[in-house]
This record gives C-alpha cells, structure tokens and sequence, in this order.
C-alpha cells in the first residue's frame, strides 16, 4: 500500500486551518490501514506536534516556512524512502516550480488549491473543496484530475463520526459559539466579546485556538455569561449545544454547516473572501464582511436579528446540511487510490 508525505505549515501569519485539512485526510486513510504518514512542516504549535505524535505520524520540523531548497531537500529525502508514495501540497508558497521538482521525483502529487492564482498545475489531483470552486480556471496537465466542490470538504474525524442527526432548531436561541480560527493574531475575538457584552439572556462560549495569544486577555474580559474555552477536543459537542454561532471564514465553516448551525460569518484573510463569496451566492449565512472594520453596533443588530428569527435558523440549517454530507475524505481517498498513472 502507498504511503502519504504531507507537505503543510501551521504559524501565526497563515493559522492553522491548511494543517488541519491535511491531519483530517491523514487520519481517514490511517483508518484504512493502508500506508505509512509523513508530514513535513513548519509549525509553531505544540498542540498540533503533540497531534501527530499521539497519532504515530512521522514528521520531519523545518527551521523555516520560506526556505524551498530546504523543504524540496527533506521531500526528496522522505520519497526516496518510502512506498508508492502520493506527496500532497496544502499552502499558497508551493509555485508551479515547486510541483515539477515534486512530479519530477516521480511520485505522484495532490495539491490543495483554493483560489486557482498559479500559472500552472503540475499535479496529479488539484483539491479545492469550496463553493466557488466552480467559477476557476486551473490551467493543469491533461493528465490532472479535478476534485471541486463541498463534496470533498475534508472535516475532522469527530466529525465523520458523529451522528447524522437533524439539527433542533429551538423557539428561544440562546447559546451563541463564538471561533475564529486557531491563532487570530489580531485578536478579533476581543471584539466580538464587546459587541456581545449588552445582550442578555444569552450563553457564550469563545473557543480560542492552540495558536492564540491573546487567551489571558479574552479571558480577563470576559463577561459573566462568557465561557472561554481553549484548545477543545469536543468542537462537535460545542457546534450540537450552540443555536447560532460566529465565526470566521476557514474551515470552521464546513464544520458548522455539516452539523446544520445558523451562523454569522466575518473575513479575516483574503482567501476567506473567496470562500464567502461562495456562500454569498447561495444565501447562506449572514456576512458581516471583514472583522477589521466591521461596526460594533452592526455585528451585534445582526447577531440578534439571527437569534429572534427562527424561520431564518430553520432555513439556514437545513441549507446548510445539504452542502456537506461528511464523507469527503472517503472520496478524495478514492481518487488517490484510483488514479491510474498510466494514464499520464
């Protein structure tokens, strides 16, 4: 069986949602049983390096995120070594340059690509599992295959597991989950925590990330109805108790529509404006635009208007439910394993 050398980095600057998609793919094919699991990485969290140890996952740390020669050198190094290997790409620094070098050590190659900007793809199988997918051109080798679209939205695995239930779409909304993304250097948590600080009769829990800063801080400030959570292993548990939730444009996004939660959603980074845009055009979820200049005022009249209008949750839910079915791993697994080289 093959093995897979995953090639992704986790910092303050990008987050850590490129490395979380990746651990999400890693742990579906361990599932299999099929093939040893590498990554190489620069990554700046101890929570996401104690992952991969508890996991059994090799992994290789490099000094620094912008040095190609180094990263090219160790992922020649580790496909020398191992069997029928599939490298897979999760990150923006990985140029047309950097495929072929990959393509040329003749392994086969799987990149995940949100937004379509290089001149060329090299691969094997381009990944990109948003909704405007659709709407980009790949300029790639005859021989690339395409998976595009929410049906390959990669989720975490406790979220394959949990249940497919309808969501409860209650009367009174009240539990509001507030996760903006692992590291949020700017700290837009905070803010949210001020525009919610005058509702009342409401619950909040914050979930701040392995990466964050700013833990100390939030939870100083943190009113007497705010719950701040860090680094959690149960966000499904978390998704299932909230009736709305806030969040920022990356891959919680997947996460909450797959458990049907009605939610508000912010930008942080440009890529989560492409990933908005695509909900935008389907109608789904309420857009306060950028969490850098959003209004205060204006985040917490759209929080409330979500909380008292039950058929907008309803609709929301439901919508939202039918994006991600859950067993998008299983298929991009499916296609690594049915691509026929040959065919090259």
């Amino acid at each position: 069986m093959k093995d897979i050398i995953f090639r992704v980095d986790a910092y303050a600057d990008i987050g850590t949602g490129h490395f979380m998609r990746c651990l999400s793919l890693a742990d579906a094919y361990k599932e299999r049983g099929q093939g040893q699991v590498f990554f190489i990485t620069h990554c700046s969290s101890c929570q996401l390096i104690k992952k991969m140890e508890e996991r059994t996952f090799g992994f290789y740390l490099l000094n620094s995120p912008s040095s190609a020669s180094e990263s090219l050198n160790v992922v020649k190094s580790v496909v020398d070594k191992a069997k029928e290997p599939w490298v897979l790409l999760d990150g923006m620094q990985f140029d047309d340059k950097y495929q072929l070098s990959i393509i040329d050590t003749g392994c086969e190659l799987l990149v995940i690509d949100d937004m379509a900007a290089l001149n060329h793809y090299y691969a094997h199988i381009v990944l990109n599992q948003n909704l405007h997918a659709s709407g980009l051109r790949y300029n790639c080798e005859p021989f690339t295959e395409l998976l595009i679209g929410t049906d390959y939205v990669l989720l975490r695995r406790e979220f394959r597991r949990w249940p497919i239930i309808i969501k409860e779409i209650r009367k009174k909304a009240q539990n509001i989950l507030v996760s903006l993304g692992g590291a949020d250097v700017q700290n837009y948590s905070a803010k949210v925590l001020l525009a919610l600080g005058g509702i009342k009769e409401v619950e909040i829990i914050l979930v701040v990330g392995a990466s964050n800063p700013n833990i100390e801080y939030l939870q100083k400030i943190a009113a007497r109805n705010v719950k701040v959570v860090h680094n959690v292993q149960n966000m499904s548990e978390l998704m299932a108790w909230a009736d709305v939730a806030i969040a920022s444009g990356g891959t919680t996004v997947w996460e909450l529509a797959f458990m049907g939660v009605p939610a508000v959603i912010g930008r942080i980074a440009p890529i989560e404006d492409y990933l908005i845009c695509g909900l935008n055009k389907i109608g789904l979820y309420a857009d306060i635009g950028w969490y850098g200049t959003v209004d205060l005022n204006k985040l917490k009249e759209v929080v409330l208007s979500l909380l008292a209008d039950m058929g907008l949750r309803v609709k929301m839910s439901k919508q939202a439910r039918q994006l991600v079915k859950g067993n998008g791993a299983e298929l991009v697994l499916n296609a690594m394993e049915n691509y026929k080289k040959t065919d090259v």
